[in-house]
């Protein structure tokens, strides 16, 4: 798996010189972060037993230290490969990404569940 992304990485690599990094690109990547990190904070609710956790990378139930240790993983890694995608690849790479997050915190939400920092 390691040799594959750093595979696809060195691989869009020649691209990203072509295609800079502009503050929309920014304000998309930020946007991504943000939810992941109030969908961190609705998970951390679910640690009380009443739920569980449906992504299956970390768990039902993960600790806190898997949770965030996973989100902070997330976030450097999109953000990584979406400064290496040239632009077109790059908006569709962070839309997706933005696209699970917010499906995670509206079924969050639908539970119940509110931000626990």
């Amino acid at each position: 798996m390691k040799t594959t992304l750093a595979l696809l990485l060195l691989a869009a690599a020649p691209a990203r010189a072509l295609d800079p990094w502009t503050w929309q690109d920014t304000a998309w990547e930020a946007t991504f972060i943000s939810l992941v990190l109030i969908d961190v904070g609705e998970t951390r609710a679910l640690m009380d037993g009443r739920h569980h956790e449906l992504n299956p990378i970390v768990g039902p139930h993960p600790s806190e230290s898997r949770l965030v240790g996973l989100a902070f993983a997330g976030v450097v890694t999109h953000a990584g490969v979406a400064y290496l995608l040239p632009h077109g690849w790059r908006r569709g790479w962070q839309a997706i990404g933005i696209g699970i997050e917010v499906a995670a915190v509206g079924h969050n939400a639908t539970l119940g569940l509110r931000l626990s920092y």
